[in-house]
């Protein structure tokens, strides 16, 4: 056997067993050399608690066309409870621990949704704070009135809206002290996606100023998966 061919068959069984707390890692496209998945994954490991990772089925390391045609860089699918990161979309190890535990997020919303949702404050934090957008690009006059601010799904069209009609700058400039990022605005999922992603990379000082009963469900929240967990 060639020494290529030798390389190329052990690289084949270490992508086949890599695994995180059970969970599969398919790797099915060249990872950039400043990305090291090994280390982002002892990391990811050490950061969140097991019990966030039951019932998920895999872990995939592509890169999709969805990926350029939305401008992201990974997402969770609801429907087959897989997590697919970019290889490519990645500036370091940190860019792509942070998508991971992000996605984790939406994974955990699956996974205690009621606990999460069930007594309505998470929306009313982030409908209050929606509404004070409204007012702060009203006040830049801007015509918002086609959406409607209290609509808590996901809206492609309000997503252009913010970024590309009123821009990036500005919609940082606008939501800073309300949203602890931009995109946490964009809907409510997001704004809890967001919010885990930010607990468990440590930033806790600013998510709690800015979104105190998101912060408190989230300590609320890891309590119980570190119970699960044991």
């Amino acid at each position: 056997m060639s020494t290529e061919s030798y390389i190329r068959k052990t690289s084949n069984v270490i992508r086949e067993s890599m695994s995180i707390n059970q969970v599969g890692i398919d790797i099915g496209a060249d990872i950039p050399n400043d990305i090291n998945l090994s280390k982002v994954l002892i990391t990811l490991k050490g950061s969140v608690p097991s019990a966030y990772f039951k019932k998920l089925e895999g872990i995939r390391v592509v890169d999709l066309e969805e990926f350029d045609r939305r401008n992201i860089s990974a997402k969770y699918s609801s429907d087959d409870h897989i997590l697919y990161v970019s290889a490519k979309r990645q500036d370091d190890n940190a860019d792509m621990l942070d998508d991971l535990i992000h996605e984790i997020g939406h994974h955990a919303e699956y996974l205690y949704d009621d606990f999460i949702y069930g007594d309505g404050i998470i929306r009313d934090e982030f409908e209050m704070k929606r509404m004070e957008l409204r007012f702060e690009v009203a006040a830049d006059g801007y015509d918002y009135t086609q959406f409607d601010f209290k609509d808590t799904a996901y809206n492609p069209d309000f997503d252009t809206f913010l970024y590309k009609r009123v821009g990036k700058e500005k919609i940082k400039m606008m939501t800073a002290g309300m949203f602890v990022r931009p995109y946490q605005a964009m809907s409510l999922r997001e704004y809890f996606a967001v919010g885990f992603e930010q607990y468990y990379l440590g930033n806790h000082k600013t998510l709690h100023r800015d979104c105190p009963v998101l912060y408190k469900r989230l300590e609320e929240l890891d309590l119980e998966a570190r119970k699960e967990s044991r």
